[in-house]
């Protein structure tokens, strides 16, 4: 076959497997997207909702793998902890270790969902420029669901929508029931919106835009009171500022710092009184909600997980079995851990914490190989947008349960497929840099 012939069949089949990527990417956003606005997908019709559009998106993927004859996504090499914990569930389910099958076997179905989500995004995000897009929409979407957020707050708190009620424990910001799981979601979309503000050329007219777009997210998760959510939005900054440090360009690290002070004078003039009372209470050693309840309830789910260290309770089990450890006399009811990792531990044993740890390992050290390519004169960055989201919510889970939130889960499972789906390819530059990192290159 001529070599102009080969050139033209390689294009089509290039072009068409974009195409492909960019509709899986669009099938992708739109889930997500209606999810956070769904409270979060927490309800029984938007979590079945989600798990029908995550299996719909599988189809579609493996039907492009299969035209294509393109199975490079299942290299991703988070797949491999991903298999191993559901093989643990698996072996908790075949041999009647749950101490309630129908739970594990219920949530181990959402797990299949995240399974089949990743396995797509890992697809479609191989390509820098599909990957560039839908973190653009991300952001802007985070935004506006900030500002909702924000003035919904201030003009009908405890009214999701300005219109719904929920009961009196409820704690609502945005359209979430609980102010602490919208921070889980917004952390996400405030660490991709920073990283897009000081990797975009401060020459380029989006420059403004990513700015607002990063102060405000980064400002929606302090007014949203939620002490773990702060916490992880300070890591996110000191990631990103670690990431600055191997660049020369004095100029971003100057506005990383700019950025931490902008959204600290923003929030403390919307929202002083309550922001410094929440802030306080993390000294408060009398204070239930962060040094009584939730780490006397770590410490009973510790020796529940010494009872079997091996294979844990059952995936989900946690609020069933709960109550015979409970140390305190209370009349609320403990849904869960309120710390992902203790839960893990407690549910799924050495086993399931393994795989965690593992997909942790996996993730950075698979995500910083893609960042810092000596075959490149810039950082990837939307693999740096993805690392510094997915470290907010590592550093909020040990406070909160993220990931029994569809939502919240879903939108984690995306960003790291982001850092870690094989060959991301894009735009490079003509000129040969060695050993320079140069953030402000987007494409």
């Amino acid at each position: 076959m001529p070599p102009a012939a080969e050139t033209f069949i390689e294009t089509r089949a290039t072009t068409s497997a974009n195409v492909w990527q960019t509709l899986l990417a669009g099938g992708i956003a739109l889930t997500l997207f209606g999810a956070a606005l769904a409270f979060g997908a927490t309800q029984p019709w938007s979590i079945y909702a989600c798990e029908a559009a995550f299996g719909f998106l599988f189809l579609a993927c493996w039907t492009r793998m299969v035209l294509h004859s393109d199975f490079t996504a299942l290299r991703n090499p988070l797949l491999v902890p991903i298999l191993v914990f559901a093989a643990v569930v698996a072996i908790q389910v075949a041999f009647g270790l749950s101490a309630y099958a129908a739970a594990t076997r219920a949530e181990a179905l959402r797990y299949v969902g995240y399974l089949c989500l990743f396995v797509t995004a890992s697809d479609a995000f191989r390509s820098k420029t599909v990957a560039n897009r839908f973190l653009a929409a991300l952001v802007i979407f985070g935004t506006v669901v900030a500002l909702e957020a924000i003035v919904q707050d201030l003009s009908s708190p405890g009214k999701i929508y300005w219109r719904i009620p929920v009961p009196a424990s409820g704690t609502v910001f945005g359209p979430y029931t609980s102010h602490g799981l919208f921070a889980g979601f917004m952390e996400l979309v405030a660490g991709v919106a920073i990283v897009k503000w000081l990797t975009t050329p401060r020459s380029d007219s989006r420059w403004l835009l990513w700015g607002f777009c990063a102060i405000l997210t980064g400002s929606s998760v302090i007014l949203s009171r939620s002490r773990a959510g702060m916490l992880a939005l300070v890591c996110e900054i000191i990631v990103v500022g670690v990431l600055l440090v191997r660049k020369s360009d004095r100029t971003s690290r100057t506005l990383a710092v700019l950025l931490a002070f902008l959204i600290l004078c923003t929030s403390v003039w919307v929202g002083s009184g309550p922001l410094l009372h929440r802030a306080a209470s993390f000294f408060d050693v009398l204070n239930n909600d962060v040094n009584g309840h939730r780490l006397t309830i770590a410490a009973d789910g510790l020796r529940m997980f010494r009872e079997k260290p091996l294979i844990g309770w059952g995936l989900d089990v946690f609020p069933v079995v709960y109550p015979r450890y409970r140390s305190f006399a209370t009349d609320d009811f403990i849904n869960e851990a309120h710390n992902d990792y203790v839960q893990v531990l407690v549910e799924t044993g050495l086993a399931g914490g393994a795989a965690v740890a593992l997909f942790m390992i996996l993730l950075y050290r698979s995500g910083l190989k893609r960042l810092y390519s000596r075959r490149r004169s810039s950082v990837n960055w939307p693999v740096a947008a993805a690392l510094v989201g997915c470290t907010g919510m590592f550093v909020h889970n040990a406070f909160d349960f993220n990931f029994h939130i569809v939502g919240n889960a879903a939108l984690f499972y995306v960003l790291a497929a982001i850092a870690t789906a094989p060959k991301i390819r894009g735009k490079t530059s003509s000129v040969s840099h060695v050993h320079v990192l140069d953030l402000t290159e987007n494409e």
